[in-house]
């Protein structure tokens, strides 16, 4: 399979897969015409940002919740430890 192909039927799919990113890339263009937007790489920087924080704020949860998991074991079996003395 020809992969320049493959690249530009995923470039076009990028580009119809979220028509308000694509106008508002436009916009942004329409504003500075001198400067030359790629408007399937604008995209495809967008969903990779956006993925990346939302990793970091899933990881972030995730580590908080393990954290206080941990602290409440911990300071159960203290309180539980501490008051048993035969």
């Amino acid at each position: 399979m020809n992969w320049s192909t493959v690249r530009e039927l995923v470039k076009i799919n990028i580009l119809y897969s979220n028509p308000q990113t694509v106008t508002a890339v436009k916009r942004k263009q329409e504003k500075n015409p001198r400067k030359n937007f790629s408007t399937y790489k604008s995209v495809i920087r967008q969903q990779i940002f956006l993925s990346l924080f939302f990793a970091v704020i899933s990881f972030l949860c995730m580590l908080i919740l393990i954290l206080s998991i941990i602290l409440v074991t911990f300071l159960f079996t203290q309180r539980f430890s501490l008051s048993w003395q035969p």
